[in-house]
């Protein structure tokens, strides 16, 4: 029994002009040599769910599939270390903390720096008692190698006006985190005895992540400077984070024959992880444009492939020969015209129909 729809399109078959495939482009033909056609709705839309669109031409950027792994850029990375001898009074951030430009990591009794800023004020008071010019120089050079010292040791602008302008005096030194990040590392414990240069924290800011990867020599030619990339993680299937080709390495493998290259990946949310392994897919020049339809507008039909061109109301079956594939767009070498109306939404549903016809008994003859 023949379903209301598929008796509605033969209704709309039998009233409509035989369509004649275009004479510059090839059909799919029946098993008794029929081009295959399913009736259409309205010209432009077509059925529910049916979308057209002229075939137009396209540059079929090509891709460049390799793996690898993320890390962290060392760009953007800064280990914290002592920069006097003293001691670990109180520690205020720890391994995983996020922590701001500025913000106080950790605070330290240091001998030196209190002995600096015993210096700094003995300097202004020399010089605000100074009558002799030269003694008025003496005094500012001392305060100025002073003040040096205490600006090296994590000093700010606003603790040294304190000092100068109200006498201040600070009994701690505090060590600030010099750039916003995550503390990867922490060997701050208080109490501990600190030496000068000791390391205290590692901090990286992981907004922006590296991807690692090796490339084989005959690659390397097809890459441009900046060459885009999509990067792909397990962690997130169907998901692609954006990346751009920073570096080429200078010395190749000589047992793999590979380079090694470094690519951008900008990390929003700090989704991605230094360690993750990432497949990693180079955008390539595509060359001058060709026609080319979305690989949802292509369907296989008795083995043969085909598109549904919308030809005076009908869609009909069409045979073409397909080249490169790339980001989800399929060329064309033959069998459609640039211009010509394809159905790239819902294909499927009229190879079911047209399939269907074949079941309850559409002759060929």
């Amino acid at each position: 029994m023949r379903s209301p729809l598929l008796s509605v399109l033969l209704l709309a078959l039998s009233a409509l002009p035989a369509c004649r495939p275009h004479p510059e482009a090839h059909a799919v033909h029946g098993d008794h040599g029929h081009t295959r056609e399913t009736p259409a709705g309205e010209p432009r839309e077509g059925p529910a769910g049916m979308r057209t669109e002229p075939l137009g031409l396209r540059s079929m950027e090509g891709e460049l599939l390799t793996s690898g792994s993320l890390a962290v850029d060392p760009r953007r990375m800064v280990q914290v270390s002592a920069r006097a001898v003293g001691r670990a009074d109180e520690v205020l951030a720890f391994e995983g903390d996020r922590v701001a430009a500025g913000q106080p990591l950790m605070r330290m009794a240091a001998p030196a720096f209190l002995a600096s800023q015993s210096e700094v004020l003995q300097a202004a008071r020399r010089l605000e008692e100074a009558v002799e010019p030269r003694d008025r120089d003496l005094a500012a050079s001392l305060m100025e190698a002073a003040q040096m010292k205490l600006r090296l040791m994590g000093m700010t602008p606003d603790e040294m006006e304190g000092l100068l302008g109200e006498g201040h005096f600070l009994p701690l030194l505090t060590v600030r985190a010099p750039l916003a990040g995550t503390i990867l590392k922490s060997d701050a414990v208080a109490g501990a005895a600190i030496e000068n240069g000791a390391p205290l924290f590692t901090i990286a800011d992981l907004s922006v992540l590296l991807a690692r990867a090796e490339l084989y020599d005959e690659h390397l030619g097809r890459l441009g400077p900046d060459a885009g990339a999509r990067i792909e993680v397990h962690a997130y299937p169907g998901r692609a984070f954006t990346g751009r080709l920073i570096a080429v390495g200078d010395l190749m493998d000589e047992a793999s024959r590979t380079v090694k290259v470094r690519v951008e990946v900008p990390n929003p949310g700090r989704l991605l992880k230094a360690g993750m392994f990432a497949d990693i897919v180079f955008t390539l020049p595509g060359g001058p444009p060709v026609a080319a339809v979305p690989e949802a507008a292509v369907r296989t039909i008795d083995g043969r492939t085909v598109v549904f061109i919308l030809e005076e109301g009908r869609y009909a079956a069409r045979e073409v020969r397909t080249g490169r594939k790339a980001a989800g767009w399929v060329e064309i070498l033959d069998g459609a015209r640039v211009g010509e109306r394809v159905a790239v939404e819902g294909s499927l549903g009229l190879k079911g129909e047209l399939l269907k016809g074949d079941l309850e008994g559409h002759d060929h003859d």
